[in-house]
Formats: C-alpha cells, sequence, structure tokens
C-alpha cells in the first residue's frame, strides 16, 4: 500500500514536468493541485515500557497553518515555474499526527488509556511541522512541546521543546516519507525514560528518585511505612515533630503533637515535595515536654529514616531546677 502511495505521487510529480517541459514553446502549463498522502511509519525496536502502573492518555494540539505543509519558498528560477499551485493534504495532519503518537507510545508498550481518574496526561502541542524544498536540496523540521499531567492536571513532567530536523537519505524520497522521518526524530527525543518513572508505583523509593509527593498516594515514599518508637525516662512527656528542611522544595513546618512517652506507631510520610533525592536536606526534629523538665529535641535525617524504616530515640530527662 505504501509502494503505491509512494508511486502515486512520483507519477503526479513526472506530469507536471513532462506538462511543463512539453509546453515551454506555446505556454506553461501548471497544475493546480498536487495530492500529498501522509502516512506512518513506525522505527524497530521501541519496546521497553511495559509493565507501567497508569496509562497514558494522549491529548494532541497543533499550532502550525496546515496550508505551509509543503514550503517551496526556496525554488527559484524555471523549477520554480513548474511548481502545483497547492498540496492537497490527506489525511488531515492532526488526525496524522494523532494517530501517530498513539501508534509510536503503544509500540513502547506503554498503555494507550482513557481512565481519566487514574491516567496521567501527555499534552502535546506540535507547532511546526513542514518540509521545506529548495532547488537542490529538502528537509522537513518537525518541533513540539510536551509536558505530563496527572488526571487533576497536576504537572509531572514540566514543558519541554524537542526539535528534530530530517534530510532525505535519497532524490527519490516523497514528501509524506520526509515528514515521516522528521517526526520519528522528534518522538525518539522525548524523555520517555522520565515519563515512564512517572507512571510507575515502584515498590521502593530509590527506584523513583526524583518523584515529588504530592498527597495523591502515588508515589512509593507515602507508601513507605516508618516505626516510630519514643520513649523517655521518666514516661509520659508530650512528643510532637516537625519538618526541618534545607532545600527550597520541601518547607519547614510547626511542631505537630503526636502523643505521650510511651509512643509507638507505624506511618507513611505525606511531606510534599519530598523526593527520595532531596531526602538528604530533610530533617524530621521531635521534641520531648515534660512539666518540671528541661526541654529536650533530638533530629533524625530523612533519607536514613526512609532506609532503615524507623525512627526510634530515648530521652533522659533532666529536672529544671
Amino acid at each position: 500500500m505504501k509502494t503505491i502511495k509512494h508511486l502515486s505521487i512520483l507519477a503526479s510529480l513526472l506530469c507536471v514536468l513532462l506538462c511543463s517541459s512539453c509546453s515551454f514553446s506555446r505556454g506553461l502549463t501548471v497544475i493546480k493541485s498536487l495530492p500529498v498522502e501522509l502516512y506512518y511509519n513506525l522505527p524497530t525496536g521501541l519496546s521497553r515500557y511495559s509493565g507501567t502502573t497508569y496509562g497514558l492518555n494522549i491529548q494532541l494540539t497543533t499550532s502550525f497553518p496546515t496550508n505551509a505543509i509543503v514550503d517551496d519558498s526556496e525554488v527559484t528560477g524555471k523549477d520554480r515555474m513548474i511548481l502545483p499551485k497547492e498540496y492537497a493534504i490527506s489525511p488531515n495532519p492532526a488526525d496524522y499526527l494523532r494517530d501517530a503518537f498513539n501508534q509510536y507510545v503503544t509500540a513502547l508498550g506503554f498503555r494507550v488509556g482513557n481512565d481519566y481518574s487514574t491516567d496521567r496526561i501527555l499534552a502535546v502541542n506540535v507547532r511546526e511541522f513542514r518540509v521545506m524544498r529548495g532547488n537542490t536540496s529538502t528537509r522537513a523540521v518537525a518541533v513540539l512541546d510536551y509536558e505530563l499531567l496527572e488526571p487533576g492536571r497536576r504537572t509531572c513532567i514540566g514543558r519541554t521543546t524537542v526539535n528534530a530536523r530530517y534530510i532525505p537519505q535519497s532524490a527519490t524520497e516523497t514528501i509524506a516519507a520526509t515528514l515521516n522521518g522528521a517526526l520519528n526524530q522528534a518522538l525518539s527525543k522525548i524523555n520517555w525514560q522520565t515519563i515512564a518513572d512517572q507512571l510507575t508505583k515502584h515498590e521502593t523509593a530509590d527506584l523513583e528518585n526524583t518523584r515529588k509527593v504530592k498527597g495523591a498516594g502515588d508515589t512509593a515514599l507515602e507508601s513507605t511505612i516508618i516505626r516510630w518508637y519514643i520513649i523517655s525516662a521518666p514516661q509520659g512527656a508530650d512528643v510532637s515533630w516537625r519538618v526541618v528542611s534545607s532545600t527550597p522544595s520541601v518547607k519547614n513546618t510547626n511542631s505537630t503533637y503526636v502523643g505521650t512517652t510511651p509512643y509507638e506507631t507505624t506511618e507513611s510520610f505525606d511531606i510534599r515535595g519530598l523526593t527520595f533525592e532531596n531526602s538528604g536536606n530533610v530533617q524530621i526534629e521531635i521534641t520531648c515536654e515534660k512539666t518540671g523538665y528541661l526541654t529536650q529535641k533530638k533530629r533524625f535525617n530523612l533519607r536514613q529514616a526512609i532506609e532503615q524504616r524507623e525512627i526510634s530515640a530515648k530521652f533522659n530527662l533532666v529536672k529544671d531546677e
């Protein structure tokens, strides 16, 4: 089918050239419209991201003029005289691009989903997609912006731009094939590994090093159970804790009262902005207070607490004389 499309387009171009060369002596005949049938060819060896927890819902928009997909502005002289007046592009470029994205993402192993309560949104805007032809050269460019969003449209991966420039591999490569090459180059430049990390809830926090806690319960950090064991001598002291951070991603907090000694519980962390990567710059400060005794405080490095799954301390209280 693709070979037939190629031959059809080549035949149309040959007709243009023959009509033009035969008419120089009696007036030039120029074809008004030349069909360009877009098709998508997947590159091989893509599958690598199967088994992610969440699906990927692709939302694609275009902001380029569809009547400028073929740019012949660099063609000059007699070559320009035989160019068609316009190009009839089919199918609709937005439909073609949307289908290509779905094929590419599926081939990578992602589940293209439509569960709007859990699936992540890959929002893509194609802002340039065209082939530029000159007298002796042809090239195609594709420029797209993408971002990954949670179902509530909170940002997982901020807006990123990729640029691709494709040069045909032979003089007989069609307009559609050249555009196909540029699109595949652009798709290959998207950071799919980072996207896959955001679509997967791992068993341990170190496997999602930069994934932030946002309160949605979809990170390994939020599922990491920490054992708290705080005792004092004498017992019956009030225990409170707060976050002390030296990274701008995690805010300091006020103290929160949790109980009296002996205090023992198992809880998970819900510290917004926390990642395994920045947890070494965050501390948990525990305060122990009892009437008639001096207040005591101890700090625990959060990275160590995550790795050991425990925060334990004994406070030997000193009377306030």
